[in-house]
């Protein structure tokens, strides 16, 4: 899964509506390929975070993406 709760026709509806939108928007979600096609319309840059709260405390790295809007 690459969004838990959300089912896919959900996603892609939500994807659509950020796209054809003319307002700004920044995101933080997961890393992986799906992701990366979903969005690859907007501006996606690679970051690395630490999930430390969810993990309880272990400090686990992981790659996020932050997506953002593309100016029109």
């Amino acid at each position: 899964t690459i969004s838990p709760g959300f089912r896919r026709s959900e996603r892609r509806q939500r994807t659509d509506t950020l796209r054809a939108s003319d307002a700004s928007f920044i995101m933080s979600i997961n890393d992986v390929p799906k992701i990366r096609e979903i969005f690859a319309w907007a501006s996606v840059e690679v970051v690395t975070t630490t999930y430390s709260v969810a993990k309880g405390g272990d400090g686990t790295k992981a790659k996020e993406l932050i997506v953002r809007s593309r100016r029109k």
